[in-house]
């Protein structure tokens, strides 16, 4: 059949049935816009009317089950699959909870500027977040504009993950370059993870059905979430050194031979969450192209920096028309995440220091250095029973949510979060310190889901913006606003950690320290409008 003929049809088609239909579908959307609790955060590419499609002869055949359409529901099984690189993210952040700065720390590094070195990485991902944002939203390649992303961040991050205790072995004689390594591999995975968050969670949007599966898909991600979480604090916990090298459990480098063994099993399983997230769903782009001719290194370095200050100034444009509620949500989530990281990211340096009484610089064959590393483990624990309180508790959010509705709930435990910290400063106990785990870590599960939803009901009333603003993905930017939000609040805790360390000469500073900005959170959470 020729083109001709095909317009010919199409036309027929119209002066038929067609007008009836689409004044019916402009309705219902119309409808859809007033009623619906929530939305899906990225716009559909794909018009309304699948006729146009269906008959394209041309589309690639190999693109086995594309996403459903608006109106059907996502199995089950596939949003579990889609969610796993959220496992693999969570579970590479718990590793670097829990051994990063120990790692940095081994290598002979002071811990003001280890902490200092982990800012890094946050701030390079806050400027480039835009451009891959937008460079995601453009993709034209077969793959779809989400999995190539995946790919590549999931990727960079493996590499990071070996990098890391490989050079501080390797270059034992050369102090500075086993710490150079040590911290490059830390920004690789710590940016790869970061930057992975968005694509990630836009992947799993964009291939969620009816809308109602929103605030459902968001807390089933959180539940793989606290899988990944438990799992990496529970690799972190196990001691490798003496379970594998008996002979010479007491080695000088004992932390670095534990990084060894517990990175190298994240990358792994890292891999292994991205091939089922790749395989879980093809994309449909209509556009689709080789990756090759779609991959940004083919442009000429002048189209990058155009395309990436033209991404870095719509991004900014979008900020400016943000409306008073979408600027507290990113303020709450600046604040919660600014108390998050500098309670977890120095939770096991504050197990091993205040609660154990070790020295991280002491000598490495003495016993306050022995006590330290057996904190670190402890800590390790204690943050894997409160990524395992995580996953349990995030079968019933959403039946909880129903009951008492999103704000109770994340008020509720963003109070606690204040109290148990501030608990925890004075009275350094193991118990404690379990608990303050616990409610943190599902502090945390609630700031990677309810803002997102917030956003949707924000857009399904009409108050993402204070004046009229149109964009291409205005859901994606949404998430690109609050994953700033978490990038900030991270390089905040590197700058600001350290220094209050050296300044008090405890440990506890930094306790005290997620106290305040939880508190801040908090306040500000209790302003929050919940549609």
């Amino acid at each position: 059949m020729t083109e001709a003929d095909d317009e010919i049809e199409l036309v027929s088609l119209s002066s038929q049935n067609l007008p009836v239909k689409e004044d019916k579908e402009e309705k219902t959307d119309e409808e859809e816009n007033v009623d619906a609790p929530l939305l899906p955060l990225t716009v559909q590419s794909s018009p309304p009317n699948p006729l146009p499609e269906s008959d394209n002869e041309n589309e690639d055949s190999t693109l086995e089950s594309p996403p459903p359409p608006p109106g059907g529901k996502v199995p089950l099984w596939r949003i579990i699959l889609l969610s796993a690189s959220g496992g693999a993210i969570d579970l590479v952040f718990a590793i670097e909870d829990t051994y990063a700065v120990p790692l940095i720390v081994a290598t002979g590094l002071d811990i003001r500027y280890a902490t200092i070195m982990l800012a890094l990485s946050p701030l390079i991902g806050t400027l480039f977040q835009a451009y891959l944002g937008s460079l995601s939203d453009g993709c034209k390649c077969s793959w779809g504009k989400r999995r190539p992303f995946i790919l590549f961040l999931s990727l960079l991050a493996c590499l990071g993950l070996v990098i890391a205790p490989l050079f501080p072995s390797l270059f034992s004689s050369y102090t500075a370059i086993g710490t150079l390594g040590a911290v490059t591999g830390v920004a690789f995975f710590d940016f790869g993870m970061g930057q992975l968050q968005l694509p990630s969670r836009a992947y799993l949007l964009d291939t969620l059905g009816p809308t109602s599966q929103v605030q459902t898909g968001n807390f089933i991600y959180i539940i793989i979430i606290g899988i990944g979480t438990c799992t990496g604090y529970i690799l972190s916990g196990i001691d490798w050194n003496s379970l594998f090298n008996k002979d010479n459990a007491k080695d000088t480098s004992t932390v670095i031979v534990q990084a060894q063994f517990i990175f190298g099993i994240a990358a792994v399983m890292v891999l292994i969450c991205l091939i089922a997230t790749l395989c879980s769903v093809k994309e449909k782009n209509p556009d689709s192209s080789s990756c090759i001719k779609a991959c940004p290194c083919t442009q000429s370095p002048k189209n990058i920096v155009q395309d990436f200050l033209k991404a870095t100034f719509e991004s900014f444009k979008f900020v400016w028309h943000m409306s008073k509620h979408m600027w507290l949500l990113l303020a709450v989530m600046l604040f919660g995440f600014l108390s998050l990281y500098t309670f977890l990211f120095f939770f096991t340096s504050f197990v091993g220091g205040a609660v154990f009484g070790g020295v991280p610089s002491a000598p490495k064959d003495s016993e306050a250095y022995q006590l330290y590393a057996e904190g670190v483990r402890k800590g390790s624990w204690a943050l894997a029973a409160g990524a395992g309180f995580l996953a349990l508790s995030s079968l019933f959010m959403d039946r909880i949510a129903k009951v008492i509705g999103l704000r109770v709930m994340f008020l509720t435990v963003q109070y606690a979060v204040v109290i148990v910290y501030f608990v925890l400063t004075f009275f350094p106990l193991l118990a404690l310190s379990y608990i303050g785990a616990c409610i943190a870590l599902l502090c945390q599960g609630l700031y990677l889901s309810i803002p997102f939803t917030l956003i949707s009901l924000y857009e399904a009333n009409g108050l993402m913006f204070r004046k009229s603003y149109s964009s291409g993905n205005i859901g994606g930017r949404a998430c690109f606003i609050l994953n700033t939000g978490l990038f900030l609040g991270e390089a905040l805790a590197g700058f600001t950690t350290g220094p209050l360390i050296n300044l008090f000469q405890s440990s506890s500073a930094i306790v005290m320290s997620a106290c305040v900005s939880a508190g801040l959170g908090a306040v500000l959470s209790a302003f929050l409008y919940f549609p």
